[in-house]
């Protein structure tokens, strides 16, 4: 395997592992993906409250009845007026732990306890481990028709229940727990968790039990889809739950939340008409900034947990819970993979332009597609992750093979430009799998260059100085060559093998070769009086230039190859430049170049016999 082989090989491997990288980070950006969840949330439809009511203990509550928490009676009579409209539950979001404080009367949680038994009223309790195991001696049932029980639910080492007095003639109690994210955000609810091994409802879920008259739950796997941990049916409600045993809601806002809230000031004043709760679902908890009770979601920084409640419950009833499926971040992982992997190939193949098109045209396809998902299934895929792994995926390989063509364009450059006239090298950068240049017929003049009794004067000097000696003197007439639009072909001992073909916007290539000839003379005569050229005895330079037709290509085979030029127009050259000892002259000039610069001033030596050329006329170029 060869070096271009391996880098090529590295430079896959970098990109291969840039994209993998790439995949691991954006398949943990969570919060990213939960945002997206948010934004696609609010592009569907709001589920009916028709059903919802929140009944508010807001700041005018409190200034009207008093600071909180309120006398037990106070709250016995709130639940009597809100039970005289025969709602199809009460629901209070708040925890009545342990006696009350005494109000107008000796025994307040006696009012207490008989508005409880009047009415389906559900109680509130929360979460904690180090609280122990107490709780409602009977929870609702929660029947599994699956025995291969597949759910992860929230577990806790304890629980804060109600005032047992309390809670035994309640219809129903619900953890009213909330969890946000790293961030706090809370984006979901508990539908059912596990306390100390037993089932317990979320407080959503118990409510809308208590309002369907369902003595428990039902919770069973579906038959054809795989996708959920289960349904659970309420009554006349089902639901599909993830593992977890979570229900995400449809974060609302104050805008909503208005259309369905009464402030409890205005009940217990009695200032709301008769019947505005009947065969609703009523929610009583804290709004008032002061008592705490707020929560970032998706929708506001300060949202009150009971319209977090009221949200799960119109959820619920309107049966468009969106999910996210079980295994879905396997299937994302996966998608993830491919993207990545197509990315790497849409940056090889196309153009960084077209390839960076292509990636978002891609990533636009699956953002739509987990749109339509949602509004169709309820399904939340990630529609973050994938895209911003495609398009990295793209750019990095876009990136490299860009560099990775610039640097291969340069190697080409490098190689070929002393050898080749500049369309030549540019037909080769636009064609990087040309590896071998075919033969082709062009019209080149050449030039060649000798010193005088080097191999005599070499002899009697050291390696390291005549190596210095040379550099130094190949270096002066390379530039010359280059600066009149010619190309070195070769070093060969102490000689120079230069080509010069046409080119736009330049002199013709016979009179530029000249030209050169002129410069590369006066520059060695100075070279020849450098003190170091004196002490070795440097010879005059002799140049020979011919014009003609020739064979250009590479000529060899495997990992040998060489540029080279056939033509009689080569042979030509060097033996003017040999003729100039003869002549006593520096630079000769064969007919064919001469008659191809017409405007130059030359003195004819006439015909010489050239070693297998035959007779050819010799000229010597004059300065003007």
């Amino acid at each position: 395997m060869n070096r271009r082989e391996l880098s090529q090989r590295a430079l896959s491997g970098l990109i291969v592992l840039v994209c993998a990288v790439l995949g691991a980070l954006s398949g943990g950006g969570s919060g990213l993906r939960e945002a997206a969840f948010d934004g696609m949330l609010r592009s569907t439809a709001a589920p009916e409250s028709q059903s919802v009511m929140v009944v508010a203990i807001d700041a005018a509550a409190l200034a009207a009845i008093g600071p909180w928490p309120w006398p037990r009676d106070r709250i016995a009579d709130l639940i009597h007026r809100l039970g005289a409209d025969e709602p199809r539950a009460i629901v209070l979001d708040m925890l009545l732990e342990g006696p009350g404080r005494a109000g107008s009367a000796s025994d307040p949680d006696a009012a207490l306890e008989r508005a409880i038994a009047a009415y389906p009223v559900v109680l509130g309790a929360l979460l904690d481990d180090r609280q122990g195991a107490s709780g409602p001696a009977t929870p609702p049932q929660v029947l599994f028709t699956d025995p291969a029980n597949r759910l992860r639910l929230w577990q806790s080492e304890g629980g804060v229940w109600p005032l047992a007095r309390l809670a035994e003639h309640a219809a129903g109690i619900g953890i009213a727990s909330l969890a946000g994210d790293s961030l706090g955000t809370v984006r979901d609810v508990p539908a059912l968790v596990a306390v100390t091994g037993t089932v317990h409802p979320g407080l959503a879920v118990e409510a809308v039990r208590v309002a369907e008259g369902a003595a428990g739950y039902i919770m069973s796997r579906p038959t054809a889809a795989r996708y959920v941990s289960g349904t659970i049916g309420i009554g006349s409600v089902s639901l599909r739950l993830p593992a977890d045993g979570t229900l995400r809601f449809r974060a609302t806002g104050e805008g909503d939340w208005a259309a369905r809230t009464v402030s409890a000031g205005e009940v217990l004043g009695g200032r709301v008409r008769p019947g505005a709760f009947a065969g609703q679902i009523v929610l009583v908890g804290a709004t008032a900034p002061e008592l705490g009770a707020l929560r970032p979601t998706a929708a506001s920084p300060v949202t009150p947990d009971v319209q977090i409640h009221a949200d799960a419950v119109s959820v619920i009833l309107s049966n468009r819970a969106p999910l996210r499926p079980d295994g879905a971040w396997v299937a994302e992982a996966v998608v993830r993979a491919l993207l990545a992997i197509a990315g790497l190939a849409l940056g090889r193949r196309l153009a960084p332009g077209a390839s960076l098109g292509a990636a978002a045209a891609g990533a636009g396809v699956w953002v739509a597609g987990c749109v339509a998902l949602l509004h169709g299934s309820l399904w939340l895929i990630d529609p973050v992750s994938p895209p911003v792994v495609l398009i990295a995926a793209t750019l990095v390989s876009a990136t490299a093979t860009a560099v990775a063509a610039r640097r291969r364009a340069a190697t080409v450059v490098a190689r070929f430009r002393q050898h080749l006239v500049p369309e030549v090298v540019d037909r080769i950068v636009r064609q990087p799998g040309l590896t071998r240049i075919e033969s082709e017929r062009r019209d080149i003049t050449f030039l060649f260059t000798d010193i005088e009794g080097f191999t005599a004067m070499s002899s009697a000097l050291t390696p390291e100085t005549v190596v210095a000696l040379l550099n130094d003197y190949f270096m002066g007439i390379t530039t010359i060559v280059t600066d009149a639009g010619g190309t070195v072909d070769k070093y060969v001992g102490d000689a120079v093998h230069a080509m010069f073909a046409e080119q736009a916007d330049q002199a013709p290539h016979p009179q530029r070769a000249i030209g050169a000839a002129h410069r590369i003379h006066r520059f060695t005569e100075d070279f020849r009086q450098r003190p170091d050229s004196v002490a070795c005895g440097l010879g005059r330079t002799r140049i020979g230039i011919e014009t003609g037709e020739v064979v250009v290509g590479d000529v060899g085979g495997g990992a040998r190859r060489d540029f080279t030029a056939h033509g009689t127009a080569i042979n030509t050259a060097a033996r003017l430049e040999a003729l100039n000892a003869k002549l006593g002259t520096a630079i000769c000039v064969g007919p064919v170049a001469r008659a191809a610069s017409p405007s130059l001033q030359f003195v004819s030596h006439g015909a010489h016999d050239l070693k297998g050329l035959g007779l050819v006329e010799v000229f010597e170029p004059l300065e003007g």
